[in-house]
């Protein structure tokens, strides 16, 4: 149960102009989710993911006691101050929980990372940043928010996602597999889309008609003028977003894009170079060490996405379609990334979720896709003139038992996999996973 820890009212004189005084009611809420149990998963992967030699398959089973199978663990303050005329200042901070590690959030300077831009996700601290904004809100306006925060598809996706973003296997639009499997595969972790963007400003309008729409804007731009003749130009990162929705009766329909771009038109030393989403270097630079000089690079992700659900009563239906095309040109650092490289990943899932009885829930899930194009070079290669490709897909089905409002007991099976092509690294990998558990949210 969200519960308020503390509500206070102010009084405030005005001058300038103001002629009336306005009063001021402040709240904060805490909220949060723990989530734990146990989890199976068994891999095949593919092509040297665990060792040199190629074609090799690697099989691993895992068993273990974990966190966040049906919901990720967090800990949350969502703040809201009137300040009179339909107008509030509100806030919230939310960081990751990890209670099946011995630090309470579990967070390092590189995190998890987006399996195609390879940025981090994660806050580079000691805590898990997942979201940190303030914001001003109008009822008539809309609203605005500067900060760490999601993006517009991770929000629409979240709504439309018949398996509610759980984090075992079968999903394609959300993807949440163990990190042992490539991501030529296709099926990787975080390999959908881009969840979070950091030095964000998102606007959101009010419900009119039906209709909402929203927008982000995330920028993080450099100009190093260093004394040295080797060192020195831009690194600039930024992304934007849309999404609109409508809402008509049990019909939810919505459409959502979102780009992200990183230009480096010179040589910047990687220890000056922090542009980023998750407060690491971003894209295929990533992993140069501290003082290194990168040269020219040119990356443009672009992500589109469509979602709708209908009530039936009974049941829900979920439908969702995913594209996502990265293009990255690096003049000089050809020996790892491929110039003019290009990735293209999409997959539509579809899914129903509904109520047995009054304390039983159950969903089903299923999806297919394709994956074309490499990252590496040496990884993945053209033959006869054709770009690799595989062909993705994934299942999941679940099921919640109530034993409140905000705590149950559940149980999942899901599975990803891709198809074999021996020109693609990780083609012809899978996961299955089973999971039961307990969540309790508050």
């Amino acid at each position: 149960m969200k519960k308020s820890v503390f509500a206070i009212a102010a009084a405030s004189a005005f001058t300038g102009g103001f002629a009336s005084q306005a009063q001021a009611q402040s709240s904060v809420t805490v909220y949060g989710v723990l989530d734990m149990g146990y989890v199976n998963s068994a891999i095949r992967a593919v092509n040297g993911q665990n060792t040199t030699v190629a074609n090799q398959v690697v099989k691993t089973n895992t068993s273990a006691f974990a966190a966040g199978a049906e919901s990720t663990s967090r800990l949350g303050f969502r703040g809201v101050e009137d300040l009179g005329g339909g107008k509030s200042a509100f806030f919230t901070v939310e960081i990751g929980l990890t209670p099946a590690d011995s630090n309470a959030s579990g967070a390092n300077a590189t995190g998890t990372t987006d399996a195609i831009q390879g940025n981090s996700l994660a806050g580079g601290s000691a805590i898990n940043n997942r979201q940190s904004f303030v914001g001003i809100r109008d009822k008539d306006l809309g609203q605005f928010a500067l900060g760490r925060q999601y993006t517009p598809i991770y929000n629409e996706a979240l709504k439309t996602d018949p398996n509610g973003f759980s984090n075992i296997a079968g999903g394609l639009v959300y993807v949440a597999t163990p990190s042992q499997l490539a991501q030529a595969s296709g099926i990787q972790a975080n390999s959908g889309f881009t969840n979070r963007a950091s030095n964000a400003l998102t606007i959101s309008t009010p419900v009119m008609s039906g209709f909402n729409l929203n927008g982000f804007y995330a920028m993080n731009n450099t100009d190093a003028n260093m004394r040295t003749t080797s060192f020195g130009g831009n690194s600039n990162w930024n992304g934007w977003g849309i999404n609109a929705n409508y809402t008509w009766q049990k019909l939810y329909v919505t459409a959502a894009y979102q780009t992200f771009n990183e230009k480096v038109d010179g040589q910047i030393d990687v220890s000056a170079n922090t542009n980023n989403i998750g407060s690491s270097v971003l894209g295929y630079n990533s992993s140069a060490a501290s003082g290194t000089v990168t040269s020219y690079s040119n990356l443009a992700d672009k992500q589109t996405f469509a979602g709708a659900t209908y009530d039936f009563g009974i049941l829900k239906a979920y439908v969702q379609y995913i594209n996502r095309v990265v293009n990255q040109s690096n003049a000089s650092n050809s020996t790892t990334v491929a110039n003019g490289d290009v990735m293209k990943r999409s997959a539509t899932v579809i899914g129903v979720r509904g109520n047995i009885t009054k304390t039983v829930e159950a969903w089903a899930s299923g999806g297919i896709g394709s994956y074309t194009g490499g990252r590496i070079i040496g990884q993945n290669t053209v033959v006869n003139n054709t770009t690799p490709k595989t062909n993705i897909s994934a299942y999941q089905v679940g099921a919640n038992y109530w034993l409140s409002k905000r705590t149950n007991f559940y149980g999942m099976f899901g599975s990803n996999m891709s198809s074999s092509n021996n020109a693609m690294v990780g083609a012809g990998g899978s996961v299955s996973q089973a999971a039961v558990g307990v969540r309790h949210t508050f």
